[in-house]
């Protein structure tokens, strides 16, 4: 946006008397000077500071005006930037109109006494940079919490998987278990049966022996 300000020739002397400096225009209107920098640059169609000889910019009173409508339009409309430059041609032809018909005495807080302790500026607030920045930010972080609850969703359904495939060996080891228990104890039946049916058929041929003896 650059430097908007107009030259002023040293031949000439300003038309309008009035002129403040930075600090004067900020106080004024009530904001930081860093605010008022920040508008000359963003609003430099309606805010046009003159230059002096010395290189230090100076404001009129129609750029004290517009900076006054500035700021409402930001601090209190609510506005962004945009829209107030929107509103602004209109509402500045207003003010001029209603200016141009008020007595040099009767400019209200252009007349303020400048040698009275300043009020504390209003909360500038943070400027449409740095707004754009903070919700790119948020929108980041957004998008990284939602890749870590899917990663964290995706964990779960694999946790779940685990544990129901868990329990599925666990089942199959456990009927197993119960299968050998089973086959052990038929195993331990049949020898039992073994060893009786080998002592039935030892005692029978003990009584065959003995019957061919006599």
């Amino acid at each position: 946006m650059g430097d908007a300000s107009r030259p002023l020739d040293p031949a000439e002397p300003p038309p309008d008397p009035h002129f403040y400096k930075l600090g004067e225009a900020a106080r004024i209107v009530g904001v930081a000077p860093s605010a008022v920098r920040y508008w000359q640059a963003e609003f430099a169609a309606f805010v046009r500071p003159t230059r002096t000889r010395a290189g230090q910019h100076v404001f009129s009173r129609r750029d004290v005006r517009a900076l006054a409508l500035i700021r409402h339009l930001l601090h209190v409309d609510g506005l962004s930037a945009r829209e107030a430059r929107d509103r602004l041609p209109a509402l500045l032809e207003a003010e001029d109109a209603a200016a141009a018909g008020r007595p040099d005495a009767e400019q209200g807080l252009l007349d303020l006494d400048l040698a009275a302790p300043p009020a504390a500026p209003a909360p500038t607030g943070p400027s449409p940079a740095e707004l754009e920045a903070l919700a790119l930010r948020i929108a980041m972080l957004e998008h990284e919490r939602d890749v870590l609850r899917r990663r964290v969703d995706a964990a779960d359904q694999e946790r779940e998987a685990a544990l129901a495939r868990l329990a599925d060996v666990t089942r199959e080891r456990d009927n197993t278990r119960q299968r050998r228990d089973t086959v052990e104890q038929d195993l331990a039946a049949a020898l039992l049966r073994l060893g009786e049916a080998r002592r039935e058929m030892g005692e029978l041929l003990v009584a065959m022996d003995d019957s061919i003896e006599r």
